[in-house]
């Protein structure tokens, strides 16, 4: 399981949205059961909301975060340097590419 932001309110036509431009500090993807967890790469427990569409998956034992086109964005035991970006632990950008809220 991965927390997911939920559906935002559709924007007006004449509102433009963007996402803050702070870097997200580097965390290291872990498992707790059945869920993914993650935590600064300083210590300790940090909750991330990913962008709608983003899944975690168990393949060959291993925890993989996915982007929604398909790609891998991180695995188990390592740690996410410099891709993430959003306000406190909520993520609006990865790898430079900009998730809008869903409407």
């Amino acid at each position: 399981m991965l927390a997911t932001a939920p559906p935002a309110e559709p924007l007006g036509a004449d509102v433009e949205w963007g996402c803050a431009e702070q870097l997200i500090g580097d965390v290291r993807v872990l498992r707790d059961g059945s869920a993914v967890a993650f935590e600064w790469v300083s210590g300790g427990h940090v909750d991330l909301v990913w962008p709608r569409g983003f899944s975690a998956w168990l393949r060959d034992g291993e925890a993989e975060i996915v982007a929604p086109d398909g790609s891998v964005i991180a695995r188990e035991g390592d740690v996410i340097r410099e891709r993430l970006v959003g306000v406190e632990s909520g993520i609006c950008e990865v790898d430079g590419v900009l998730y809008p809220p869903a409407s």
